[in-house]
């Protein structure tokens, strides 16, 4: 499940990119940009892409981690609750999360 994960935080990374950006330019702004004004202000100068600055670091960082956590996770799970038995079971995957 380590791939699944890493695969569903590239796609919400990819989704939520551009709100990023825009919530940056907002607060680089001297002036109070709403949304929709800081979106107009970044694709009529800089292109449609310019709503994707920085995916690339962003996917970088977030999908390895995120497939690295959820495999361990996974496989910490299934060796506590067999070591424990599934009487611990909630205690095993709490710690598990952790």
């Amino acid at each position: 499940n380590g791939a699944a994960s890493g695969l569903a935080s590239a796609s919400v990374k990819m989704m939520l990119q551009p709100f990023d950006v825009i919530k940056t330019v907002q607060q680089n702004s001297e002036a109070r940009l709403s949304i929709a004004e800081a979106c107009v202000d970044i694709v009529s100068k800089r292109g449609f892409m310019a709503l994707f600055t920085g995916l690339g670091v962003t996917l970088v960082g977030s999908v390895p981690s995120m497939a690295v956590y959820f495999g361990v996770y996974q496989a910490l799970k299934k060796i506590m609750i067999a070591w424990w038995g599934p009487k611990w079971q909630i205690l095993a995957i709490s710690i598990s999360a952790a």
